[in-house]
Parts: structure tokens; C-alpha cells; sequence
């Protein structure tokens, strides 16, 4: 995934009020090693994208990029503290705000995951969009 929409994606999510007021700042992070030191907290995680060059390609240059990114919910209050920050999630994704990016859409679930070691509700949103690419 482009830097600049992974990076974009996080400042979406640490700029919204609304998300700000449920975790108590701008708990928002990339991947997963900061989300232990504030509870509650998002974290965002690329996965891996489906590349497919246009027709014409050789002539334009052009490419389709299809990621897929990973936001986990954190939380140790509660499994509704959780589902609010899924709802405001989705809808600041799901209404195409990342520039250049289109077609948001969440798929799977969302299952919980209670960890009882840790007493930390805990809940994965997977996000699939697109962009293109134009080589030089």
C-alpha cells in the first residue's frame, strides 16, 4: 500500500473528534506493538494487496491496487466501548474519505476476542479498497 494512504488512513482516524472523545486522545496506531501501552487504542496493519496492471500497460502504465488493511479495536472496559469505535470506524471509511482511494467496504465479521490473560476486549476490522498507480 502507498505510504501516503496507510498514512493518510491514520490521520483520518486520529483527527476525528468523535474518535478522540472514545479513547481518550489520539490513540491511533500503525501496527500493533504500541497498543499495550494505551488501552483503549486502535491500531492499523497492511496486509497484502492484489496488484493487476491495466490493459494497455505497456503504453499508460497504469496499475490497480486492491489492499486489504487490519484495524483492531482495543479495549478494557468493555465489548461496547469496542463496538463504538467499530461504528465510527466505518463510517469514516466506508464514505470513500481517503483521497485517491475508492469502493471502501468492510468484510468478515469483526469477531470478538475476549483475552483472558489480559482482560482486554479486543475486535479486528478488515477494510478493502482500491487505487491506481501510474508508473513512470
Amino acid at each position: 500500500m502507498k505510504e501516503s494512504i496507510y498514512k493518510a488512513i491514520r490521520d483520518l482516524l486520529r483527527g476525528d473528534h468523535t474518535l478522540q472523545t472514545l479513547l481518550g486522545g489520539q490513540y491511533v496506531y500503525i501496527a500493533h506493538v504500541a497498543q499495550m501501552n494505551q488501552i483503549p487504542s486502535i491500531t492499523i496493519l497492511a496486509q497484502p494487496e492484489k496488484i493487476k496492471k491495466r490493459t494497455c500497460y505497456n503504453e499508460f502504465k497504469v496499475r490497480d491496487c486492491h489492499p486489504t488493511v487490519q484495524i483492531d479495536c482495543w479495549s478494557r472496559k468493555s465489548r461496547l466501548e469496542v463496538v463504538k469505535l467499530m461504528d465510527r470506524i466505518d463510517t469514516l471509511l466506508i464514505g470513500d474519505a481517503i483521497p485517491d482511494t475508492w469502493g471502501w467496504e468492510r468484510f468478515g465479521g469483526g469477531n470478538d476476542m475476549f483475552e483472558l490473560d489480559t482482560g482486554i476486549y479486543h475486535i479486528p476490522l478488515h477494510y478493502l479498497f482500491h487505487y491506481k498507480v501510474t508508473d513512470s
